[in-house]
């Protein structure tokens, strides 16, 4: 399914020659939404209308994350069933179910807003190989949220050590990095 996933995501940008959501949303015909959501829900995904609806109180970079993950779900999830509103440390099977498709969805979102055409050049670039740590600068490069940056690199095997500066963000507030998503089906 990883190949899959990543041959979507591909395809897709190869298509529209963008990573515009908002115009890639509309081509899929879905619907985008900025709704305050609250504190711990940032983006839901509601599978039968075709619906994104995200919190418009999110960094730009966030906001193109979790759009772009609730299109993984949009165009990997349509037959798939799923209850994210079990308890899933008492249901296994479900909570295998869910933790795959979320990291399909997470997937596609790193392999669609980071494609390969434009990473794999980068990588070779003497200032990413010298860098300590250049995560920082490559999600400003590509608009994306330092922990996007380190999953799709991590997708690729290339995870970089996380520095002391991330370690103490994390020691902090361990939710900074990790926004909860769900999805009605």
């Amino acid at each position: 399914m990883r190949r899959e996933i990543i041959e979507i995501a591909n395809n897709l940008y190869k298509k529209y020659g963008s990573d515009d959501l908002h115009f890639i949303v509309s081509k899929l015909k879905a619907h985008l939404f900025e709704i305050p959501l609250g504190k711990i829900v940032k983006e839901v995904y509601f599978k039968d209308l075709k619906a994104i609806v995200i919190d418009p109180n999110l960094h730009f970079y966030r906001k193109r994350h979790l759009i772009c993950h609730a299109l993984g779900h949009h165009l990997l999830h349509q037959g798939k069933k799923t209850n994210y509103f079990i308890d899933l440390d008492k249901n296994f099977y479900e909570g295998l179910k869910v933790r795959e498709i979320e990291k399909e969805a997470e997937m596609f979102a790193a392999f669609f807003l980071i494609p390969e055409e434009k990473l794999n050049p980068l990588l070779k670039e003497d200032w990413i190989k010298e860098s300590p740590d250049p995560i920082l600068e490559l999600s400003e490069e590509f608009q994306v949220p330092p922990d996007l940056m380190r999953k799709r690199l991590e997708f690729e095997g290339l995870a970089m050590p996380m520095n002391s500066f991330y370690k103490n963000i994390l020691a902090k507030d361990p939710v900074c990095f990790e926004e909860k998503i769900i999805e009605i089906v």
